[in-house]
């Protein structure tokens, strides 16, 4: 199992464990960054 997958998984069962960079490792692999005054937003990839 990949440590994503892994990650995914403990965030499943048990979320209350996770830290906050996990947290943030997690929202990042599915397009949420965070914007320069700290508020979460979904990202937009731009196709050229």
């Amino acid at each position: 199992m990949a440590k994503r997958e892994k990650l995914w998984k403990k965030a499943q069962e048990s979320p209350q464990n996770l830290t906050f960079d996990q947290f943030e490792t997690l929202l990042r692999q599915t397009g949420w960054t965070f914007s320069f005054l700290g508020y979460l937003t979904p990202v937009k990839k731009l196709l050229y």
